[in-house]
């Protein structure tokens, strides 16, 4: 009876045992979250408006001052895009190539600037720029909201990934990026299905010689 007692004790430990590890097991999460300092990005509207002089194609030189000094009250130029509302008159396509220049020239990306040709022609002298800047929101770091000290769930680290999310927001250099994709250059197919057959048939064209390394050693 002894004998029977202390197994059915064994028994006892060792089926707790089991049920306690399996309860800590069950807490402890599949993956560290990842979503905790998700870079959010801010887009920021604003329009400005361009009267033009009567008959003529350019801006006066205080308008065209005040124009790259709106721009750059915006912010970056880089990331800021910019789509030129336009009435269609006979003057119209000289005065947006005019605005097309000063807003490269100020430092915004020729891919960045738009033209939209209204309909109404009610003020053929009136031009709006309506601008668009995308901003990043950075996360706070270090972040030790949770306690740090042992963590009985096994849990990630409330600083986990905060200062890698942290550094993608400051290197971007268009934060439009997250938000959606550029677009892909236009590529020749039928020139890149003849590159894989001579590679297939050992029939690699050789790198032009301005392009080969220079193993002479300081050359």
């Amino acid at each position: 009876m002894m004998q029977t007692a202390l197994k059915l004790k064994s028994y006892g430990l060792a089926l707790g045992l089991v049920l306690i590890l399996s309860g800590c097991l069950s807490q402890s999460p599949v993956a560290p979250d990842l979503n905790r300092h998700k870079l959010q990005v801010r887009r920021v509207n604003d329009t400005h408006t361009l009267y033009f002089t009567q008959g003529s194609r350019t801006l006066t030189r205080p308008q065209q001052e005040d124009l790259v000094s709106q721009v750059g009250k915006f912010g970056g130029r880089v990331s800021q895009w910019v789509n030129i509302l336009a009435p269609r008159s006979d003057l119209s396509s000289g005065r947006v190539d005019h605005l097309y220049k000063l807003l490269v020239g100020s430092g915004i990306p020729e891919k960045n600037v738009s033209v939209t040709y209204s309909k109404n022609a009610s003020h053929p002298n009136r031009f709006d720029l309506r601008i668009s800047k995308y901003g990043v929101i950075l996360p706070s770091c270090p972040d030790w909201s949770a306690p740090s000290g042992t963590p009985y769930e096994n849990d990630d680290s409330s600083n986990f990934g905060c200062a890698q999310a942290y550094n993608l927001g400051m290197m971007l250099e268009d934060p439009r990026d997250l938000v959606e994709d550029q677009p892909m250059g236009g590529a020749d197919g039928m020139k890149e299905e003849q590159a894989i057959k001579r590679y297939r048939t050992d029939k690699v064209k050789e790198l032009p010689s301005v392009l080969l390394f220079n193993n002479s050693g300081g050359q």
